[in-house]
Formats: structure tokens, C-alpha cells, sequence
């Protein structure tokens, strides 16, 4: 089983993420917590990135309000948050946390396409709370279909400004894992 570093680390270049995707400065500079998102098909990382949370908000702050009260509606009652906390800090080690989906507890192992999200400190440490976390590619789509398609054009922007390749939404997954 891999670790949380090992899970959490760049998979192009073995090593922690040092940079922001969006404003490029270094994470443990900024002095500002940050994000690790990414996906995987199968075993496969298909998008991965950290961003720092001022950028995350500035990205999210483009979304419409429609879409982002429809997503946190979504996750305010698909989610029992207590419940999943509890659980969460039952764990012996926060791995375990990708073992299934927050959502609606597919396993991992089940899952063609998943995403995960953790949190760490301005400091770099993991932050422990509703992060880190699993989604798989289903519950993944059930949050995209929640979007306007004013706030997938962000997305797709944001994908097409900084990675290669197709930012295609009819494939399952969309690396909004840690977004809302």
C-alpha cells in the first residue's frame, strides 16, 4: 500500500509538488495553505497539480453562484460530514481515506476513475479535517452535472491554460476533486 507522500507526491517527477499551478510561486513561500488534486484512471495519474488556496478561491470565485450552491447542496446532503469526520479520525493512518469514496463508498479498487484531495498547512503539512479525501469518477460526474455551463468554461479554461492534452468533458473525471 502507498503512503500518503508517496499518494501525494508529483507522479511526473517523484517529488512533492514545490509550486502553484496558477501563480507558480513556491507553495512553502507563499505562506499560505495549498492543495494537491489528482486523478487517476485505474492506476494511472491522468491530472495532477497543487494550488495554493488564494488561487483555488480565485478559480472557484468565477463559478457561478448557481453552481457552487448546487454542488454544496449536493455535498451537504449526499455526505453525512460528522459522521464521515468520525470515521475519519478513527483511522490509524489517513491513507486509509482513499480506500472509498466520501461520497457514496465505492471502493477504490472498483473505481475506473477516482480523484484525491488533500490540504496542507503554509508549512507543508498534511491538515487533517474533511481532507484529505476520495471521489470516484461517478460521483465526480454527479458534481460536474451540477455545473452551469458558464462554470465548466472555467474549468475547461483553467485546464486548457495550464495542462496539454484533451480537457474533454465527456471523459469520466474532471479533477474537481478538491475544488468546492
Amino acid at each position: 500500500m502507498k503512503s500518503m507522500d508517496e499518494w501525494l507526491r508529483s507522479e511526473e517527477t517523484g517529488e512533492p509538488f514545490s509550486h502553484c499551478v496558477h501563480c507558480h510561486l513556491p507553495l512553502l513561500e507563499i505562506d499560505e495553505p495549498w492543495l494537491v488534486n489528482k486523478e487517476f484512471r485505474r492506476d494511472e495519474c491522468v491530472l495532477e497539480y497543487a494550488i495554493c488556496v488564494p488561487c483555488r478561491n480565485d478559480l472557484t470565485g468565477r463559478l457561478s453562484e448557481g453552481s457552487k450552491g448546487s454542488v454544496r447542496e449536493f455535498l451537504r446532503n449526499e455526505i453525512d460530514w460528522e459522521t464521515r469526520i468520525k470515521d475519519f479520525m478513527m483511522m490509524a493512518d489517513p491513507v486509509e481515506r482513499f480506500a472509498s469514496c466520501v461520497i457514496c463508498q465505492t471502493g477504490q479498487e472498483a473505481c475506473e476513475v477516482f480523484g484525491i484531495s488533500a490540504l496542507h498547512d503554509s508549512g507543508g503539512e498534511l491538515t487533517l479535517g474533511p481532507l484529505p479525501l476520495m471521489i470516484c469518477g461517478g460521483c465526480i460526474a454527479k458534481i460536474t452535472e451540477r455545473l452551469s455551463p458558464e462554470s465548466r468554461e472555467v474549468w475547461r479554461k483553467f485546464l486548457d491554460d495550464h495542462f496539454s492534452g484533451p480537457s474533454d468533458e465527456t471523459i469520466p473525471g474532471t479533477g474537481f476533486s478538491g475544488l468546492f
